[in-house]
């Protein structure tokens, strides 16, 4: 069973959607579509971090590698909604005219304008009511583009749901007020029939190339019953491209993709929509980005670069995001376009998702080069950002929901988002900065960095107070750092941070030695590691550690930051009783011996014993290791040795012991 909220764009299966349990929003590469954990938004991942050892060390490698905690966990900007202008009903779009105004859509039929105060003029700039059905969540006035000669011109675009359910494209123009349209001036452009009344698409834009961009939903129903996405010979679940400056009433623009295609339409650029509610240009690169409304399991935004010849298939109804739908007849997956970013439909994360745009105002760096996008149902707002060659995506606010049905920029690039629930425009703001700083790890290091948060290769001409010209700096001191940049778009952006000093190093801790074989410091730290024989101990971390075998010992006193230092090494040896080896009886005959000298050792159960004979020296004259059952006795040919003082060391994991035998 399928239930429609007013104006969702898209058919919305609740009964699946409770069945499902909530999964995690997914990164997707950009190159070789593998999956990344998103982290349900919380955090990005983090830069690599930056391995230091610490310069007080006596031994560098193989002893011991410091990891110091430097590395950059890019705080991400918070998100803001500030009301600008309320009192109107079911707004669907927002744009400008290349003038400091505001025009919102209202579904009914309506465009109003909003002054640059957020004044809103009593009479609206078109008032097209009667013309338009609006009898459907999904109907009604729906899209509104100006031509880019528009002040010249008076030219603007519409896009609505006329009174026989079909979708109409149309051309009006101002009247002598710049405040009032000419509503008899209408042109009719394109038109479409549509066999459902929701999936109307809606959205237009004039691209970077001054052609018309308009885009259609599949026709409507659920599932794309009539396979619309992928038919060639319909309009419907396509974005289309037009020339509005030549023929009648539009030409086709000679470099479209299908334009010499018999088997597609001329006006189609790309195909596979479900519904693509909002798309928009990059001003500054030309990138195309949409959000395509999902069926009932994934909601999608697409990509298309600035360079792109057209011709996408972005997948429906072959597939929904990434994900097999109805995959008969479809062409090969390696043909479809898939989304840079997807999203499970459910009530955490939402259920409709709305296209944004690029952020390139000049009021809120921190989100500048950020493509902002919403939902429809849960009022979550997420940004992405090229990250290499795959893309960045996080969570940036979780506001309540005024069912957000769109976002328009103004003509200075700031951001507004339309509240579709209660009839208020709100303008997106953020108070965040955009440098972000590592500390210095350790006193003296001179080893803090900052890094600016926005994408660098569209900033020039950044000035630090220290004369630095760099747009990402390592290597510093403890300091304020003030930064202005501007760019490519000439926003001029002013920052300052401070990197802080970094935590003390321990003083070098002195080993100390008791009776029991305690080995000590009093050095005070955050914390310690013990090691032997340049091998770290596992499990000693405290001031103290008991050695239960011979060899040379070090410890590492630790601060914050992994600032650390190292003790010289003491050399000790470990002897214990045989008995503390966990023996029975261990006896040696004679001592002092002539030619050989008799090993007995008795165990109460086997027993791994290694066996080695040394000089006074430490020289290994003869060793061996045995199990011993329960008894083991081995008489030992050392006739060849001079006389003198030797010793017999025995070691088991309990620990070691050693006697001394003499020569005769």
């Amino acid at each position: 069973m399928y239930k429609v909220i007013d104006f969702i764009p898209k058919f919305y299966n609740i009964g699946s959607a409770l069945a499902r349990k909530q999964e995690i929003c997914l990164l997707r590469s950009g190159s070789d579509r593998s999956y990344f954990s998103d982290m349900a938004a919380d955090v990005p991942a983090s830069a690599p971090s930056i391995h230091k050892l610490n310069q007080h060390m006596k031994k560098l490698l193989p002893l011991v590698t410091i990891f110091t905690c430097c590395s950059f966990l890019f705080a991400q900007p918070n998100l803001s909604l500030q009301s600008f202008a309320s009192g109107f009903s079911r707004l669907t779009d927002l744009t400008h005219c290349g003038d400091d105004r505001l025009f919102v859509l209202e579904r009914d039929g309506r465009i109003r304008i909003i002054g640059a105060d957020g004044t809103v003029q009593a009479t609206p700039f078109l008032d097209i009511n009667p013309r338009v059905n609006s009898s459907q969540s999904e109907q009604g006035l729906l899209g509104l583009a100006f031509h880019p000669d528009y002040l010249n011109n008076g030219y603007f675009y519409v896009y609505y749901t006329a009174n026989n359910e079909n979708t109409q494209v149309s051309r009006f123009s101002v009247s002598a007020d710049p405040n009032l349209a000419d509503a008899n001036s209408e042109l009719k452009i394109l038109d479409a029939n549509q066999p459902f009344w929701n999936h109307n698409g809606g959205c237009m834009k004039f691209g970077p190339d001054g052609y018309l961009y308009i885009s259609l939903g599949d026709g409507g129903s659920g599932g794309d019953p009539q396979n619309n996405g992928q038919k060639r010979q319909t309009f419907l679940g396509k974005l289309l491209r037009i020339d509005v400056d030549n023929g009648t009433p539009y030409a086709i623009p000679a470099d479209n993709p299908f334009a010499d295609d018999d088997e597609t339409l001329d006006e189609i650029w790309a195909l596979g929509l479900r519904n693509a509610w909002r798309f928009s240009f990059d001003r500054v690169t030309g990138d195309l980005w949409m959000g395509d409304v999902g069926q009932s399991n994934w909601e999608e935004i697409n990509f298309q670069p600035a360079n792109s010849t057209g011709g996408e298939n972005y997948g429906w109804r072959c597939y929904e995001g990434d994900h097999p739908f109805n995959t008969s007849n479809c062409a090969a997956m390696s043909e479809m376009t898939f989304p840079v970013f997807e999203y499970s439909n459910s009530f955490s994360q939402g259920c409709s998702v709305t296209g944004g745009f690029v952020y390139r105002g000049c009021q809120f760096p921190a989100l500048y080069g950020r493509y902002l996008f919403t939902d429809f149902c849960s009022g979550k707002f997420w940004s992405i950002t090229p990250d290499g060659n795959d893309w960045q995506t996080v969570e940036l606010a979780d506001l309540n929901n005024n069912i957000f049905s769109s976002f328009g920029e103004n003509n200075d690039g700031e951001l507004f988002v339309t509240g579709h629930g209660n009839g208020t425009v709100y303008r997106i703001t953020s108070s965040s900065g955009f440098l972000a700083a590592t500390n210095e790890t350790c006193t003296s290091n001179n080893d803090g960095a900052i890094a600016i948060t926005i994408p660098t290769d569209q900033l020039t001409d950044p000035v630090w107070n220290d004369g630095s010209t760099e747009l990402n700096r390592t290597g510093l001191a403890p300091g304020l750092y003030n930064l202005e940049v501007k760019t490519t778009n000439n926003c001029v952006f002013s920052g300052q941070i401070e990197v802080a000093a970094g935590l003390p190093y321990p003083d070098q801790p002195l080993i100390t030695i008791d009776n029991d074989n305690v080995l000590s410091t009093a050095v005070v730290a955050d914390s310690y590691q013990w090691y032997l024989n340049g091998n770290e101990i596992a499990g000693a971390t405290s001031s103290s550690y008991t050695a239960v075998e011979s060899g040379d010992y070090q410890v590492v006193a630790i601060n914050g930051n992994n600032c650390s230092t190292a003790s010289d090494e003491v050399s000790i040896t470990v002897t214990a009783t045989w008995e503390q080896l966990g023996l029975e009886q261990v006896s040696l005959s004679p001592n002092p011996f002539n030619n050989s000298i008799l090993l007995r050792i008795a165990a109460s159960q086997p027993t791994t014993v290694s066996i080695r004979f040394s000089d006074a020296n430490g020289k290994v004259i003869q060793q061996e290791k045995q199990v011993v059952p329960g008894t083991f006795e081995k008489n030992y040919d050392l006739h060849q040795l001079p006389a003198g003082v030797y010793f017999l060391q025995l070691k088991t994991e309990n620990g070691e012991w050693s006697e001394q035998i003499v020569k005769q």
